[in-house]
Protein backbone atom coordinates (compact mmCIF):
# COMPACT_ATOMS: atom_id res chain seq x y z
CA UNK A 1 0.00 0.00 0.00
CA UNK A 2 3.14 2.15 0.92
CA UNK A 3 4.68 1.81 -2.47
CA UNK A 4 1.79 2.47 -4.54
CA UNK A 5 0.91 5.89 -2.38
CA UNK A 6 4.94 6.22 -3.52
CA UNK A 7 3.54 5.77 -7.47
CA UNK A 8 0.95 7.92 -7.31
CA UNK A 9 3.03 10.60 -5.28
CA UNK A 10 5.56 10.60 -8.32
CA UNK A 11 2.84 10.67 -11.11
CA UNK A 12 1.29 13.76 -9.42
CA UNK A 13 4.91 15.56 -9.20
CA UNK A 14 5.53 14.48 -12.92
CA UNK A 15 1.96 15.86 -13.81
CA UNK A 16 2.70 18.94 -12.31
CA UNK A 17 5.54 19.97 -13.80
CA UNK A 18 4.12 19.30 -16.97
CA UNK A 19 1.15 21.26 -16.34
CA UNK A 20 3.89 24.15 -15.58
CA UNK A 21 5.83 23.38 -18.67
CA UNK A 22 2.42 23.91 -20.51
CA UNK A 23 1.71 27.15 -18.65
CA UNK A 24 4.82 28.52 -19.26
CA UNK A 25 5.15 27.85 -22.86
CA UNK A 26 1.48 29.33 -23.11
CA UNK A 27 2.68 32.31 -21.41
CA UNK A 28 5.80 32.35 -23.75
CA UNK A 29 3.94 31.96 -27.30
CA UNK A 30 1.59 34.61 -26.77
CA UNK A 31 4.02 37.29 -25.11
CA UNK A 32 2.33 37.55 -21.31
CA UNK A 33 5.65 36.15 -19.88
CA UNK A 34 8.03 38.61 -21.41
CA UNK A 35 5.66 41.51 -20.31
CA UNK A 36 5.35 40.15 -16.64
CA UNK A 37 9.53 40.40 -16.56
CA UNK A 38 9.64 43.22 -18.10
CA UNK A 39 7.36 44.10 -15.11
CA UNK A 40 9.60 42.69 -12.50
CA UNK A 41 12.63 44.05 -13.91
CA UNK A 42 11.00 47.58 -14.05
CA UNK A 43 9.65 47.25 -10.60
CA UNK A 44 13.37 46.22 -9.49
CA UNK A 45 14.68 49.31 -11.45
CA UNK A 46 12.72 51.16 -9.61
CA UNK A 47 13.48 49.70 -6.11
CA UNK A 48 16.76 49.96 -6.95
CA UNK A 49 16.38 53.95 -7.98
CA UNK A 50 14.68 55.04 -5.38
CA UNK A 51 15.57 52.24 -2.63
CA UNK A 52 15.82 55.82 -0.20
CA UNK A 53 12.14 56.54 -0.29
CA UNK A 54 11.25 53.02 0.02
CA UNK A 55 13.22 52.82 3.03
CA UNK A 56 11.61 56.15 5.13
CA UNK A 57 7.71 55.00 4.13
CA UNK A 58 8.78 52.00 5.82
CA UNK A 59 10.17 53.73 8.63
CA UNK A 60 7.44 55.87 8.89
CA UNK A 61 4.85 53.32 8.64
CA UNK A 62 6.73 51.07 11.23
CA UNK A 63 7.10 54.46 13.19
CA UNK A 64 3.12 54.90 13.45
CA UNK A 65 2.86 51.12 14.10
CA UNK A 66 4.48 51.42 17.29
CA UNK A 67 2.79 54.97 17.88
CA UNK A 68 -0.28 53.04 18.29
CA UNK A 69 0.84 50.04 20.37
CA UNK A 70 2.50 52.44 22.54
CA UNK A 71 -0.84 54.56 23.10
CA UNK A 72 -2.60 51.79 23.54
CA UNK A 73 -0.17 50.12 26.01
CA UNK A 74 -0.47 53.50 27.96
CA UNK A 75 -4.36 53.41 27.81
CA UNK A 76 -4.36 49.79 29.36
CA UNK A 77 -1.86 50.23 32.19
CA UNK A 78 -0.81 53.90 32.53
CA UNK A 79 -2.84 55.47 35.63
CA UNK A 80 -4.68 58.51 33.94
CA UNK A 81 -8.74 58.61 33.18
CA UNK A 82 -10.81 61.90 32.85
CA UNK A 83 -14.56 61.60 31.95
CA UNK A 84 -16.54 64.62 32.00
CA UNK A 85 -20.01 62.58 30.92
CA UNK A 86 -20.30 64.66 27.57
CA UNK A 87 -19.54 62.50 25.15
CA UNK A 88 -21.43 58.61 25.72
CA UNK A 89 -20.54 56.16 27.67
CA UNK A 90 -19.88 52.96 25.35
CA UNK A 91 -16.27 54.26 24.74
CA UNK A 92 -15.42 54.55 28.48
CA UNK A 93 -17.74 52.11 30.42
CA UNK A 94 -19.15 48.50 30.95
CA UNK A 95 -22.08 48.49 32.88
CA UNK A 96 -25.15 47.29 33.14
CA UNK A 97 -28.74 48.90 34.24
CA UNK A 98 -29.52 52.59 34.41
CA UNK A 99 -26.86 55.18 33.17
CA UNK A 100 -27.83 57.76 31.25
CA UNK A 101 -26.20 61.32 30.74
CA UNK A 102 -28.05 64.61 31.79
CA UNK A 103 -27.70 68.54 31.81
CA UNK A 104 -24.70 67.91 29.62
CA UNK A 105 -21.89 66.77 32.16
CA UNK A 106 -23.40 64.40 34.69
CA UNK A 107 -23.93 60.50 34.82
CA UNK A 108 -27.28 59.59 36.53
CA UNK A 109 -26.82 56.13 37.85
CA UNK A 110 -29.74 53.99 39.46
CA UNK A 111 -31.44 50.56 38.91
CA UNK A 112 -27.71 49.10 38.30
CA UNK A 113 -27.43 45.88 40.08
CA UNK A 114 -23.91 44.77 38.78
CA UNK A 115 -22.98 48.31 38.36
CA UNK A 116 -20.57 49.61 35.37
CA UNK A 117 -16.87 50.04 35.26
CA UNK A 118 -14.20 51.57 33.32
CA UNK A 119 -13.06 49.91 29.48
CA UNK A 120 -9.25 50.78 30.65
CA UNK A 121 -7.56 50.07 33.96
CA UNK A 122 -7.08 46.36 34.18
CA UNK A 123 -3.42 46.97 35.71
CA UNK A 124 -3.80 50.38 37.09
CA UNK A 125 -2.66 49.33 40.79
CA UNK A 126 -2.00 52.89 43.30
CA UNK A 127 -4.07 56.00 42.32
CA UNK A 128 -6.58 57.91 43.29
CA UNK A 129 -10.38 58.06 41.93
CA UNK A 130 -12.22 61.28 42.57
CA UNK A 131 -15.63 62.80 41.47
CA UNK A 132 -18.24 65.02 42.10
CA UNK A 133 -21.60 63.27 43.77
CA UNK A 134 -25.30 63.78 44.42
CA UNK A 135 -27.15 61.68 46.97
CA UNK A 136 -30.55 61.95 45.37
CA UNK A 137 -31.79 58.81 46.60
CA UNK A 138 -30.90 56.77 49.60
CA UNK A 139 -26.92 56.38 48.94
CA UNK A 140 -24.48 56.24 46.31
CA UNK A 141 -21.81 53.22 45.52
CA UNK A 142 -18.74 53.52 43.85
CA UNK A 143 -16.26 50.64 42.49
CA UNK A 144 -12.48 50.46 42.96
CA UNK A 145 -9.88 47.70 42.51
CA UNK A 146 -12.52 45.75 40.01
CA UNK A 147 -11.11 42.65 38.13
CA UNK A 148 -14.08 42.25 36.48
CA UNK A 149 -18.06 43.28 36.90
CA UNK A 150 -18.71 40.31 39.29
CA UNK A 151 -15.16 40.71 41.61
CA UNK A 152 -14.62 44.12 42.95
CA UNK A 153 -14.59 46.32 45.77
CA UNK A 154 -17.52 48.68 46.66
CA UNK A 155 -17.72 51.86 48.97
CA UNK A 156 -20.98 52.89 49.84
CA UNK A 157 -22.05 56.33 51.23
CA UNK A 158 -25.23 57.30 53.15
CA UNK A 159 -26.18 60.15 55.03
CA UNK A 160 -25.06 58.53 57.99
CA UNK A 161 -22.56 55.53 57.17
CA UNK A 162 -19.13 54.29 55.17
CA UNK A 163 -20.12 50.84 53.78
CA UNK A 164 -17.23 48.81 51.83
CA UNK A 165 -18.33 45.38 50.21
CA UNK A 166 -16.20 42.98 48.54
CA UNK A 167 -17.96 42.08 45.55
CA UNK A 168 -17.36 37.96 44.22
CA UNK A 169 -17.90 35.74 41.94
CA UNK A 170 -21.31 37.65 41.89
CA UNK A 171 -22.12 37.55 45.94
CA UNK A 172 -21.56 40.46 47.92
CA UNK A 173 -20.24 40.57 51.64
CA UNK A 174 -20.33 43.44 53.80
CA UNK A 175 -17.26 43.86 55.27
CA UNK A 176 -17.45 47.04 57.80
CA UNK A 177 -20.07 49.67 58.94
CA UNK A 178 -18.28 52.54 59.75
CA UNK A 179 -20.48 56.19 61.05
CA UNK A 180 -18.91 59.13 59.79
CA UNK A 181 -19.75 62.80 61.30
CA UNK A 182 -20.48 64.58 57.85
CA UNK A 183 -23.72 66.69 57.76
CA UNK A 184 -24.30 65.22 54.08
CA UNK A 185 -28.41 65.97 52.28
CA UNK A 186 -29.93 64.66 49.54
CA UNK A 187 -29.37 66.61 46.73
CA UNK A 188 -26.64 67.94 47.78
CA UNK A 189 -22.76 68.06 45.80
CA UNK A 190 -20.16 66.94 47.45
CA UNK A 191 -16.81 65.80 46.38
CA UNK A 192 -15.51 62.31 46.83
CA UNK A 193 -11.65 60.85 46.83
CA UNK A 194 -10.30 57.20 47.57
CA UNK A 195 -7.07 56.77 47.23
CA UNK A 196 -5.86 53.32 46.92
CA UNK A 197 -2.23 52.32 47.50
CA UNK A 198 -0.93 48.94 47.88
CA UNK A 199 -3.33 47.18 50.36
CA UNK A 200 -4.95 50.46 51.91
CA UNK A 201 -7.93 52.53 50.98
CA UNK A 202 -8.96 56.14 52.97
CA UNK A 203 -12.08 58.06 51.71
CA UNK A 204 -12.35 61.53 51.82
CA UNK A 205 -15.56 63.70 51.40
CA UNK A 206 -15.22 67.39 50.94
CA UNK A 207 -11.79 67.13 51.80
CA UNK A 208 -12.30 65.29 55.08
CA UNK A 209 -11.02 61.59 55.72
CA UNK A 210 -14.06 59.26 56.68
CA UNK A 211 -12.48 56.05 56.27
CA UNK A 212 -9.22 54.50 56.42
CA UNK A 213 -8.50 51.02 56.60
CA UNK A 214 -4.49 49.33 55.85
CA UNK A 215 -5.46 45.99 54.90
CA UNK A 216 -8.87 46.37 52.70
CA UNK A 217 -7.62 44.65 50.36
CA UNK A 218 -5.30 41.71 52.13
CA UNK A 219 -5.92 38.34 51.66
CA UNK A 220 -9.33 37.30 53.14
CA UNK A 221 -10.92 34.08 54.40
CA UNK A 222 -14.64 33.46 53.84
CA UNK A 223 -16.58 31.03 54.82
CA UNK A 224 -20.02 29.74 52.28
CA UNK A 225 -22.26 28.35 54.49
CA UNK A 226 -24.49 25.10 52.87
CA UNK A 227 -27.78 27.13 53.85
CA UNK A 228 -29.06 30.65 52.58
CA UNK A 229 -27.13 32.78 55.08
CA UNK A 230 -24.89 35.21 54.38
CA UNK A 231 -21.14 34.66 53.72
CA UNK A 232 -18.91 35.95 56.39
CA UNK A 233 -15.22 36.83 56.90
CA UNK A 234 -13.29 34.95 59.14
CA UNK A 235 -10.46 35.98 61.41
CA UNK A 236 -9.00 32.58 61.12
CA UNK A 237 -6.96 30.01 58.34
CA UNK A 238 -8.30 28.05 55.96
CA UNK A 239 -8.35 25.11 57.33
CA UNK A 240 -12.26 25.18 58.41
CA UNK A 241 -14.88 23.68 55.62
CA UNK A 242 -16.79 25.65 53.33
CA UNK A 243 -13.76 28.30 53.76
CA UNK A 244 -11.84 29.46 50.51
CA UNK A 245 -8.95 31.73 50.36
CA UNK A 246 -9.47 35.20 48.28
CA UNK A 247 -6.64 36.65 47.03
CA UNK A 248 -5.93 40.44 47.41
CA UNK A 249 -6.87 42.59 44.35
CA UNK A 250 -3.94 44.93 43.89
CA UNK A 251 -4.58 45.87 40.64
CA UNK A 252 -8.29 46.71 38.71
CA UNK A 253 -10.90 49.50 37.47
CA UNK A 254 -12.93 51.68 38.81
CA UNK A 255 -16.84 52.45 38.59
CA UNK A 256 -19.86 52.90 39.96
CA UNK A 257 -23.15 50.75 41.13
CA UNK A 258 -26.55 52.05 42.82
CA UNK A 259 -29.06 49.00 43.07
CA UNK A 260 -32.72 49.10 42.88
CA UNK A 261 -33.89 52.82 44.09
CA UNK A 262 -30.61 53.92 44.98
CA UNK A 263 -30.14 56.63 43.10
CA UNK A 264 -26.74 59.19 42.63
CA UNK A 265 -25.81 61.63 40.00
CA UNK A 266 -21.99 62.25 39.11
CA UNK A 267 -19.88 64.15 37.11
CA UNK A 268 -15.86 65.07 36.49
CA UNK A 269 -14.61 62.26 37.20
CA UNK A 270 -10.88 61.24 37.70
CA UNK A 271 -8.20 58.80 37.97
CA UNK A 272 -4.72 59.96 38.89
CA UNK A 273 -1.89 57.85 39.95
CA UNK A 274 0.00 58.11 43.76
Amino acid sequence: MLDQLRKVWRWLIAGGLLVLLGVVDYLGKWGILSWVWKLIRSSLGLIADYWSVLVLVIFVVSMLVIWRKVRFLEEYVGVSFKDDFKQGLKKNWAYHGKWELVHGGELSVTQSEIGGITSVGHLWRDYRFEFTAIIVHDRIGWIVRAQDLFNYYMIQLTPTMVRPHLRLGGKWILLSENPHSLSISLNQPIVVRTDVRGLEARIYVNGKEVYYNNELFSIKFLRFPSSDESVKELQVGPLQSNVIVVPAFTTGRVGFRLSGPEHGRFSQCRVRPL
